[in-house]
This record gives structure tokens, sequence and C-alpha cells, in this order.
């Protein structure tokens, strides 16, 4: 509760970073949901959602953060207490420049939103405190891949921000980066691994894309003989050991590069059921869900992407406490909204 994650700043040899969104669409559902007229105006609500916008750890969670600040704007007293929060928790130096350069579009975008308009002192308030995050971020250690020279032109994104700094514009020599940190080490798996691209080939002839009139067109799943291959392949897919010392992580992208390969062919249905219920039972089961839990959670984002209709029937199978979470998040989210509580008239006093 509170917002409160401890969130480490990821380093620059880290290729994925945090993914918080859906946890503040839930906080801003629950705060219009609980709180009366009377409460609002007096601030309360303000007060209960604060906290998760002081608690920024991470540039990762500053979108939807704002995103409470746009959405709760009912009363003065509120507003002023959002935009102040918001304002003291960016204007810092997150030491993250992974998960500060990831954000960077959507951020400046909402940013964008609330502080349009003129003569607003909490807008100016916000509009200097995001300035202010931006030279601190963008002049500090940057990645790499993420380098701005001095001699060079200013990026496009900080053209960009600029735009909402008309008075005051970045300069490259207030963006040029001061010392830079290391990049992000991939492996292409298929080059590394000769089994893993003796799977792939089988997963094409298994496959087998039919295109009629250039389009692709999926497989009749009433053919037995070729559901039967589309299962034995899953099935020693899934259950791949890997032969060239594979790390987990490894693994798991391989296994689901070949689950998306072939669910992309199968229409909605109860054979696509089955194979998306295979990969989030290997999944569940994974050390990564310890050992690197951003890792593992982008699987399982995997997982919902391809196949959102069956997804969290499939997970609420699961005893996975994370998976129980995202379940139930999922449902409160989709339960039709209900208008605030109306406050109980007080009786008449008897005679």
């Amino acid at each position: 509760m509170g917002g409160q994650f401890e969130l480490k700043p990821r380093s620059c040899e880290n290729a994925l970073t945090y993914s918080p969104e859906d946890i503040y669409t839930v906080v801003g559902d629950v705060a219009k949901t609980v709180f009366t007229e009377k409460q609002i105006s007096e601030g309360q609500r303000g007060l209960f959602v604060a906290p998760w916008i002081e608690n920024i750890e991470s540039p990762r969670q500053i979108y939807p953060a704002l995103g409470l600040v746009q959405q709760l704007q009912s009363s003065a007293a509120e507003r002023q207490i959002l935009f102040s929060a918001a304002s003291r928790a960016i204007d810092r130096n997150f030491k993250d420049d992974r998960s500060f350069t990831y954000a960077w579009d959507a951020i400046t975008a909402r940013t964008g939103k609330l502080v349009d308009g003129e003569g607003d002192p909490l807008k100016s308030e916000l509009k200097t405190a995001f300035r202010g995050m931006l030279l601190k971020n963008l002049h500090g250690t940057r990645c790499t891949d993420n380098e701005i020279k001095k001699d060079g032109p200013l990026p496009d994104y900080v053209e960009t921000a600029n735009k909402l700094l008309a008075e005051k514009p970045l300069t490259i020599e207030d963006v040029s980066t001061s010392d830079v940190g290391g990049t992000a080490k991939l492996t292409h798996i298929l080059k590394k691994s000769s089994a893993a691209r003796q799977l792939r080939e089988e997963l094409i002839a298994v496959r087998d894309t039919q295109i009629t009139d250039n389009k692709v067109v999926n497989h009749d799943v009433t053919d037995l003989a070729w559901v039967s291959r589309v299962n034995e392949f899953i099935d020693k897919a899934l259950s791949f050991e890997g032969t060239d010392n594979e790390t987990e992580g490894e693994m798991l992208f391989l296994k689901a590069a070949f689950v998306d390969g072939m669910i992309s062919g199968i229409s909605p249905g109860e054979v696509r059921k089955s194979i998306v219920r295979k990969f989030l039972r290997l999944v569940a089961g994974s050390r990564l869900q310890k050992t690197s839990f951003i890792e593992w959670r982008f699987w399982i984002a995997n997982a919902e992407h391809d196949a959102p209709e069956y997804f969290y029937e499939i997970a609420a199978e699961f005893p996975n406490p994370n998976l129980k979470v995202m379940a139930a998040a999922k449902k409160l989210l989709e339960e039709p909204k209900k208008d605030p509580p109306k406050p109980t008239p007080t009786p008449p006093p008897k005679p």
C-alpha cells in the first residue's frame, strides 16, 4: 500500500525495466469509487492518493502517477495536494538511465497535458519540476546507447520536451552526457544454440503457413492429424532443456518465441487455449520469479498478449500468488463502475 515498491535502479546492462502501470489503474479506480463528495472536497481522497505519487522510486512510475493527477482534480484541495506531490516527486536524479529513457516519451506527453494553459501556479510548479528532472537525468550518467555528445545535435526527444519549456529551453550544454555507463548485453539465442535452430526448423514445418489471395489463413483445427503434430511440437519445445549452456532466461525467450510462432496460426479455441495453458504452467513454476521478477513478468505479459481471451481464466487455475493478484486486479478493473456511496440522511429529531 502507499506505492512503496522498493524499485531499485536498473543498470545499463539490463535490457528490461519495470512495468507498474496496472496497480496505478487499480488505485485510480478505488479512489473514484470509495470517497464521498464531501470527503473529496475536504481533500481526503487527495491524501489517500498522494503517497502513490510521493513514493515514486523509478522513472517508470512517473507516467502512471501523473495519470492519477490527471484523473483526480475534483476539488481545489485535491488538486493542490496532487500537483504539489507530483512536483516534489519527479524533480530528482533517479540514477536509472535505462528506465528513464524507456519512459521518456510517455512522461513528456502526460506532463504536456497537465501543464497546458497559462496563469496557473500549480502548472508552473510542475513544469519547473519537469525541467529540473530532465537536467538531473539527462546530464548525469547515461547508458552508452543513450549518450548525448557535446558536438552533436539536440536529440529529437529533447526538442519535443522544449516545446513545454519555451521560456527556458534546454541546450546541448544542459543535456550533454557527463559520464557514460555500460550497455545491454544481448545474446542471439539461435546463433548460440544449434539445438534451438533445429527446433525453429521444426516449428516452420509444423506451422506450415498457408497463404490464400496474399493473406495468411489459419489452419483447420478440425484436422486432427495436424493438431496432433502441433501438440507434439509444443510438448517437445517446452520440455527442451538446452544443449549450449543456455540460461533460464534464454530458454524462456526461446520457448515463448516458439509458442508465439505456433499460436499465431491458430484461431481462438481449445487448441490455442491448451497451448497457452502449457506455456503458463511452465512460466508459473519458473525460478525467474524469484531471481529476475521483471524478466518473469515480461513472459507472463507475453502470454496475456498472445491469448487475452483465455489468459485470466487459465491464470486462475494455478496456485501461484502473483498470478492470483493479477487475476484479482483484472477482475476489479472489469467490474461495472459503481457510483460513490451517498451519505445517509440524518433522521429528524423525535418530538
